[in-house]
Formats: C-alpha cells, structure tokens, sequence
C-alpha cells in the first residue's frame, strides 16, 4: 500500500483541491496522512469532511513529514504539499515505476498561480523539468526513506534536497515519471518572495554543513544552467522571461541578505 502524507498549516483555500485530487486518483489502495502545524483556519475541519484522521505537530516541515512516515502504514510513501493538485495516475505512476526497481521518483512539478510574478515563476519551473540538479524525489520506498533516517528534522530549506542525497550516497535508484503536480502558488508578489527566500536563507546554514558544496556547486545554485540551456525563451516569452531573471535577482538579493542576518546578527 502507499501512503500519502501531506504537511499543513493553515490550508484552508488549498486543502480541498488537493484532497480531491487524491480522491479522484485511478490507484485507490493507498492512505492519506495529514500532519498539522496547529492551524487556526478550519483546515482540520476540512480534512476530517474527507474522512481523514490528522495529527497535529511542529514547529517546521521536516518533522510533519517524519511524523506521518512513522504513522503510515503502507510501504511506500508519496509526499505533497497541501496546495498541489495532482494528475489522476501520479500514485499509479509512482507505483510502475517503484515495481521497475526505483528506490524513490521524482514528479515533474508545473507552477500555476494569478499575476505577472506567478507567470514567470511558473515559466522557471518549466525550464527546470528534468534538471537532476533542481528535481528532487517525493515518492520513496519506505524501507529506504527509513534506512537514511528520514528528512533531516534540522533543516527548514533544501530538506528535499539534503534526502535526494542521502538517498543517492546508498547508490539507490532514483526514477521520474511524466504525470505532473499543479503546484498551486497562488498571488505572487515581490515582497512576498523576498520574504520567504529571506527566511529560507536564514536557516541555510545547517544544509551548507551538512552537504558542505563545492565552489563550482554554489556558483552553479546560483547562475544555473537551466536558463541558458532554454536562453531560447528570450526571444519566444521574452517578457516573462526578463521578468524572471529580475525575480531571481530579487530573491538572490534577499538570499544573501538572509544568509548574512544568520550568520552576523
């Protein structure tokens, strides 16, 4: 069986979506584990309508995602957000792909929200789909997921990326396939992905340690490659396109600000 867990807090406006898209899914043998960051919103309300059991803890993501691997009961684990709305075969998919001998898949994510800012977001995403670098996992045997100790409860940012570690340091087979989740981002705006790129890189330290990159490796986080492999998209979006190296700029900004806060302040 798999088992889906879904990390929330305050979810409200997005939790149903997600929740029927689960229900709509052509594999039906799986669970859904929702772990709450104590929300205030009814979003306990909405998972409970559904006829799902929810366990309330925090503070932060990584331990929400430990705590409903512990209670799941099925041998693999699926791992969303509250605001995606998967395709209907993304749990068959991930099934195939594990009885091909993966240890954990990667699902290709498309960026969906309103306004110029959440179009160029969802244009980057786009030029990331099948970048090992970027992509990382959310579908895991749960023996492998157990056997490199989970998220790592520490890290608030790059945790999907510090497990894709892990995972690979084992030499463990990581698989993709083509169903996709619509990632739901909503309104975005400047200031609000100055803020979160901000607090993000308040808490980078413990993932710098931990995986401890290279010149090269950094350099490349930042300028990636992704952009000049599709440069292409400057002259067939190129608003959006421009508009979304002003975005990265921004957030690099704030990256560096918030690295500077952690590590001074």
């Amino acid at each position: 069986m798999i088992s889906v867990v879904i990390a929330t807090l305050n979810e409200k406006e997005n939790l149903p979506v997600c929740l029927k898209s689960l229900k709509l899914q052509t594999l039906k043998n799986f669970e859904v584990v929702v772990v709450d960051n104590f929300s205030t919103d009814g979003t306990l309300e909405i998972a409970k309508s559904f006829g799902i059991g929810v366990f309330s803890l925090g503070p932060e993501r990584s331990e929400q995602r430990n705590f409903g691997a512990q209670e799941a009961r099925g041998e693999f684990l699926l791992f969303i957000d509250a605001d995606m709305e998967l395709e209907a075969d993304v749990v068959s998919s991930c099934l195939e792909k594990a009885s091909e001998g993966f240890d954990a898949v990667v699902i290709p994510e498309i960026s969906l929200g309103q306004g110029f800012w959440s179009d160029c977001r969802s244009l980057e995403k786009r030029l990331y789909f099948v970048d090992p670098s970027i992509e990382a996992p959310r579908f895991f045997k749960k023996s492998i997921f157990e056997k490199v100790g989970g998220y790592s409860p520490d890290l608030v940012s790059g945790e999907d990326w510090d497990l894709r570690e892990k995972i690979k340091s084992l030499s463990a087979k990581i698989g993709r396939i083509d169903s996709l989740i619509y990632h739901h981002e909503g309104h975005l705006t400047l200031k609000r992905a100055f803020k979160k790129k901000f607090y993000y890189a308040k808490h980078a330290r413990n993932y710098l340690r931990r995986n401890r990159p290279s010149l090269v490796t950094l350099l490349l986080f930042v300028f990636r490659p992704a952009f000049l492999r599709n440069v292409r998209y400057l002259f067939i979006d190129p608003r959006h396109f421009s508009g979304m190296l002003f975005l990265k700029t921004v957030e690099l900004v704030a990256g560096a600000l918030g690295f500077i806060y952690s590590t001074f302040l």
